[in-house]
């Protein structure tokens, strides 16, 4: 017989959503569905409804290798709008904002293809993203503003800083 066994907390309810979540004041998640076709699948990404600000200034992709980790990175003006459009990939935030009613608090998204989503990210949210499967990822970034060249509204810090208490898991994948 097995001794000194841990059972695994609850990480989602009855309706397949997670368990005990709070989200980030301002962030919002909108999980989608595919739409199977017969000739493949369909996603929705964005519709303004999902989200008060609605302004896109630009849109663009980032591909991550397997086990790929960029983090940490805050928008002073620009709101992010993440949709995983390949692989699987974590993304985490974290409210560094003083003001903030969820101020020092962490929310961790795993998001894929097969379970799409986008998440709204609001200006003063840090935030990073890692790709955790063993294919290379791919998300869709649809932004309020589009990128300054000659000055970035990027502020970055790097994914081991110990200001934030979250620990990006380095993966051999």
């Amino acid at each position: 017989m097995i001794k000194d066994f841990k059972r695994d907390p609850q990480s989602i309810t009855a309706d397949w959503e997670p368990y005990n979540f709070s989200p980030i004041n301002g962030v919002v998640h909108r999980e989608v569905r595919n739409v199977i076709k017969d000739n493949g699948y369909l996603t929705e990404m964005f519709r303004p409804e999902w989200f008060e600000n609605t302004a896109i200034g630009q849109v663009f992709r980032v591909s991550l290798q397997p086990g790929a980790i960029s983090a940490w990175h805050v928008h002073e003006e620009t709101t992010d709008r993440l949709s995983i459009i390949l692989g699987v990939v974590k993304v985490v935030l974290y409210d560094a904002r003083p003001d903030s009613p969820t101020a020092g608090m962490i929310n961790e998204f795993k998001l894929s293809e097969n379970r799409p989503g986008t998440i709204f990210i609001p200006p003063g949210v840090w935030h990073g993203v890692q790709n955790i499967h063993y294919q290379g990822s791919a998300i869709i970034n649809m932004v309020d503003k589009a990128y300054k060249y000659e000055n970035p509204d990027h502020l970055r810090i790097p994914f081991n800083d110990p200001q934030i208490p979250y620990t990006f898991e380095k993966r051999s994948i």
